[in-house]
């Protein structure tokens, strides 16, 4: 693998994972420096959490929030994830959710999920707020990357059209693309194939490796590589890439808010 790629692959999980992640980084929480911004306004969470406490209904674990993490998060919070957070595992102490603290010291809510308290719960900003200070709080919850513009888009074609090697063009113009966008969830540590950490390697990467319905980089032929198909949308039976999950629905949001004041049971 080529010394940039990896250069920017580390710089990508090192500071966009994790200022992006439910308990990551994203900024000094040094009180000391008073030019920092404020957390922004909980009043959503708060409106939010009135809202879902006017039914009573009972919520079940298993019936009603693992499938919302499901679906929205576990995408990337899955085990082995860079972000520290296992939403496959949202009770272990040390890489879930219920009554672990936030590493975001400046925040209101100071755990991830509080048992019975909502409002101590900064799962709920996360996913509830769009006013988040991202020095403090990072992003809002799922992470919706942007797709991929016609320039980026083009700078893959013409690197598969002429030969899709390690060369000077993928190092200046792929590499970084990959680093920035992809490698957050396509890494060494994660679940989901390829790792676009080393694209060329022969099993784990992308570069005549087959996938299940296809090649995913044909070298000559941007129109046959399933990468291509995936970033412009056009992958049969798949989800365009990357990934984009949508915000939670205000049920969703009802359901969490439900189970963490019942108690966040394993039920």
């Amino acid at each position: 693998m080529s010394s940039s790629l990896l250069a920017a692959a580390r710089f990508s999980w090192r500071c966009v994972p994790l200022g992006v992640g439910l308990a990551g980084c994203g900024g000094s929480d040094d009180p000391a420096r008073s030019e920092q911004p404020q957390p922004g306004s909980r009043e959503a969470v708060e409106a939010a959490i009135q809202r879902a406490m006017t039914e009573p209904a009972e919520v079940g674990f298993a019936a009603e929030v693992k499938p919302v993490f499901a679906e929205k998060c576990v995408y990337c919070h899955h085990t082995a994830n860079v972000t520290g957070v296992d939403l496959t595992r949202p009770f272990d102490a040390a890489v879930g959710i219920v009554g672990r603290p936030s590493s975001r010291l400046r925040s209101e809510a100071r755990l991830l999920v509080a048992p019975g308290n909502p409002q101590n719960s900064f799962v709920l900003d996360k996913v509830i707020r769009d006013n988040l200070a991202f020095e403090l709080e990072g992003n809002a919850m799922p992470w919706q990357i942007p797709m991929l513009g016609a320039e980026a888009i083009g700078a893959v074609r013409g690197w598969i059209s002429g030969g899709a090697g390690d060369d000077a063009s993928f190092r200046s113009d792929v590499a970084p693309i990959f680093a920035e966008r992809c490698v957050y969830c396509h890494n060494p540590n994660s679940a989901q194939e390829p790792d676009l950490t080393q694209p060329f390697d022969p099993v784990v990467g992308i570069v005549k490796v087959a996938a299940g319905n296809g090649v995913r980089v044909v070298p000559g032929d941007p129109d046959a590589s399933l990468l291509v198909k995936d970033i412009e949308g056009k992958a049969e039976g798949s989800v365009p890439m990357p990934f984009h999950p949508e915000r939670l629905t205000e049920a969703e949001v009802s359901a969490l808010i439900r189970w963490i004041s019942q108690g966040a049971p394993n039920n």
